[in-house]
């Protein structure tokens, strides 16, 4: 059996739709190669989406977004934290079924629109094509989605151009691969990345204070500063 045909019947697990606070939503990732969606859903019922997963489970996606509720046809905005195919490859299979802005930092722009199938598939023999993004963000950036106001805070060091992205009153962040909960982070040995690029990523969010840490992978977790400064203290240690 093939990657690809591991991956399409692997994706037949249903997905799930959970409240994390209003109008924030995450759908967990269910499988190997695959990532946490958020969506967050405006009073005017406009969804954007930060990552989309790999793209064999998007079909399950849209089927728990309708059963809760939730339109692919509302579908706004995509933000992509960065470009590899875990978080990316949804965006092909979501633009065949509806118009969207996809939103991306400034320094990953080139590589997904370039279609660099070695920089966002390392892993997987998959040819990925060009697509274009439309808004590129910067540093201090924001990003008014629902109703949140993000910040982006560029993190490089998992690909050289990671964003978070930041909601300052509310105290949440978005943190893509930069870093995940219980002292977890990012790996940095694939195109691109750097440990010491990381370890100050890691340490600029150690510096904000954030309840609710939504990442990329494994589970969101109240009290986010805490896992942060986990994640920093144990990173500082490869240094």
């Amino acid at each position: 059996m093939g990657v690809i045909d591991f991956l399409g019947s692997a994706a037949s697990g249903t997905k799930s739709i959970q409240k994390l606070m209003d109008g924030v939503y995450i759908i967990p990732e269910t499988m190997i190669g695959d990532c946490n969606v958020y969506l967050i859903v405006g009073d005017d019922g406009r969804i954007s989406m930060i990552d989309s997963s790999n793209g064999f489970t998007s079909k399950s996606i849209v089927d728990a977004m309708n059963k809760n509720g939730f339109s692919i046809d509302n579908l706004d905005t995509i933000i992509m934290t960065h470009g590899h195919f875990d978080h990316v490859g949804g965006v092909y299979k979501f633009a065949d079924m509806h118009d969207f802005s996809l939103v991306a930092s400034q320094g990953e722009a080139p590589f997904i629109e370039s279609g660099n199938s070695g920089f966002i598939c390392p892993f997987m023999p998959l040819k990925c094509k060009p697509i274009n993004v439309d808004v590129k963000l910067r540093e201090g950036d924001v990003v008014d989605v629902g109703n949140l106001s993000l910040r982006v805070v560029e993190t490089p060091g998992h690909t050289s151009g990671s964003i978070c992205l930041y909601d300052r009153s509310l105290k949440v962040l978005f943190s893509g691969d930069t870093v995940f909960t219980e002292g977890s982070f990012g790996r940095y040995d694939l195109q691109t990345g750097s440990l010491e690029q990381l370890t100050n990523s890691i340490k600029r969010l150690s510096e904000l204070d954030v309840d609710l840490l939504m990442p990329g992978h494994m589970s969101p977790v109240r009290d986010g500063s805490k896992h942060i400064r986990a994640a920093l203290s144990i990173i500082s240690t490869c240094i």
